[in-house]
């Protein structure tokens, strides 16, 4: 049902339909694993040179906000492109930080440097998305 949620902050969620449905008009596919207690591993994939790619927008931001305003829930974020690949796994970070918060101004900073500098090595412009 794509207008069912499990949040309780509003009745109906359309986001996970529309991603499945951005997938498929680019030649890709969304894929769902998700066990109770252990977590949910979501992988979505579009053709980068597919037409109805929407643009990523500010995936540097948009990742660098997930990963601090989430510090409990353990985040991989992987990019590819072309065969190259850029990730970021919280879960190897909080063992390097052991306790320091990825709020902390020069944590935060690092992290946002990293996810720039990673994504621009495997050739992605982090603020337009191409």
């Amino acid at each position: 049902d794509p207008f069912r949620t499990t949040r309780s902050t509003r009745k109906v969620g359309l986001g996970i339909p529309m991603l499945s449905q951005t997938c498929d008009y680019c030649g890709g596919y969304l894929n769902i694993e998700s066990e109770v207690g252990v977590g949910t591993k979501l992988i979505a994939v579009m053709g980068y040179g597919n037409i109805d790619r929407p643009p990523l927008g500010d995936i540097v931001n948009s990742i660098h906000q997930l990963i601090i305003m989430n510090e409990f829930i353990d985040i991989v974020y992987k990019h590819i492109k072309n065969g190259e690949t850029y990730e970021i796994d919280t879960k190897e970070l909080k063992e390097v930080l052991d306790g320091v918060s990825f709020k902390e101004l020069e944590v935060s900073s690092w992290i946002k440097s990293n996810i720039q500098e990673g994504l621009l090595e495997i050739g992605v412009n982090g603020y337009s998305g191409v």
